[in-house]
């Protein structure tokens, strides 16, 4: 099993450019009985990560809301799992697009995202949003499924935003 949390800020530099703050921890719990690594046996290891993402990008907005977003960061990502663990850092860069609209100061928004990352970490997903721009509260839900190291996962999340 896996928990985790994260947290995102976005700050819109322009009105077309932005820069974005990603940071996360996760704990895992792994029920695979023993495992040997390393000359060592470890019974159901426990685990905990964090990670931390800067990016910066473009977004191009025509006049029916329909927008492309280029993008480029840096990531850097720990891990610990039982006596092991290990730093690794890379660049990744990507693009979104989907479609923006409001009504009655109610924010809507569909897209999708892909990146790709220096250290083998392939991306791609969905996303749905809505903002109350009188409220400033919303919230987002993404599908989306990653590649890293050869290894497959797929990932839901549920968003609630703050809009200062």
């Amino acid at each position: 099993a896996m928990y985790g949390i994260n947290m995102d800020a976005e700050y819109d530099v322009t009105d077309s450019m932005f820069a974005n703050l990603d940071m996360g921890v996760m704990l895992t719990q792994f029920n695979i009985g023993d495992v040997l690594y390393d000359g060592h046996r470890y019974h159901n290891p426990d685990g905990v990560s964090g990670y931390g993402a800067m990016d910066v990008g473009y977004r191009l907005v025509n006049e029916s809301g329909i927008y492309v977003a280029p993008m480029f960061g840096v990531v850097g990502e720990y891990y610990k799992i039982e006596g092991f663990n290990t730093f690794d850092s890379a660049i990744r860069t990507g693009f979104g697009a989907g479609y923006l609209s409001e009504m009655f100061g109610i924010k809507y928004e569909y897209g999708f995202n892909v990146s790709a990352g220096t250290n083998e970490y392939l991306y791609a997903g969905l996303h749905a949003g809505v903002v109350s721009t009188m409220d400033m509260i919303g919230g987002d839900i993404n599908v989306g499924i990653v590649r890293m190291f050869d290894t497959i996962t797929y990932t839901i999340s549920a968003t609630a935003k703050l809009l200062f």
